[in-house]
């Protein structure tokens, strides 16, 4: 597997030479942290941006390799100068911005030399751009209700009847009230009555809802 991967490295423009040394997982019976593989390449290159070519060396290994993460590759070159070791650089913030900057930069001043070429001429100016890019991740969360897709859940009804019979008795005055040893006698007196009927229900609805998630990883300038 080491020879093959070398081999890959040699065909690619500007690399002379390749040697890879895989360090393969290992677990032991009483051990619960694997080791993670490792890799390291020695490359003698010639005219070509040796940082660069590290970085596509590194993804090329850690494809190469199962469980093999770019991050654990290391590239050097054949005078023993580090190319490339721990995290990848251009997954950064920073090398992200710094790398739309200068596509930007020169997008815009190729438009400006070609839109001022035809009147000027090629050698009567000099174009310089300066682009501020503001690469920051935006996520946006929304939920939408749909009113018209409500499903009726429940239904809970309460019903209370209630009778109220009042009656109140009633004794008449009469002389004889004043009399010794003389009982009135109690007469009906006036009666009222009520009811009341009391009815509720209660109607629960589930409405369908939608979540959006939208992760923006684009730039203004």
């Amino acid at each position: 597997l080491e020879g093959e991967i070398a081999r890959t490295i040699q065909s690619i423009s500007g690399i002379k030479a390749a040697r890879v040394h895989i360090v393969m997982s290992e677990r032991a019976n009483f051990r619960r942290d694997e080791q993670q593989p490792s890799a390291s390449v020695v490359i003698r290159y010639a005219g070509i941006d040796a940082e660069k070519s590290a970085m596509s060396i590194r993804h090329l290994v850690a494809a190469a390799v199962p469980g093999l993460s770019a991050d654990k590759v290391t590239v050097l070159d054949s005078s023993g100068n580090l190319l490339a070791a721990g995290d990848d650089p251009s997954n950064t913030s920073a090398a992200r911005t710094l790398g739309v900057e200068q596509t930007v930069e020169a997008q815009i001043g190729d438009n400006i030399r070609r839109a001022l070429t035809a009147y000027l001429g090629p050698d009567n100016f000099r174009a310089s751009v300066k682009a501020e890019v503001n690469t920051d991740t935006r996520q946006t969360e929304e939920t939408i209700f749909d009113p018209n897709s409500r499903v009726e859940r429940s239904v809970q009804s309460v019903r209370a009847n209630e009778n109220n019979n009042q009656k109140q008795a009633s004794t008449p005055a009469s002389v004889e009230q004043n009399l010794p040893e003389t009982q009135a006698t109690a007469t009906d007196g006036p009666q009222s009555s009520s009811q009341n009927d009391r009815r509720e229900e209660i109607t629960n609805y589930e409405i369908n809802s939608k979540k959006i998630a939208t992760v923006s990883n684009g730039y203004t300038v």
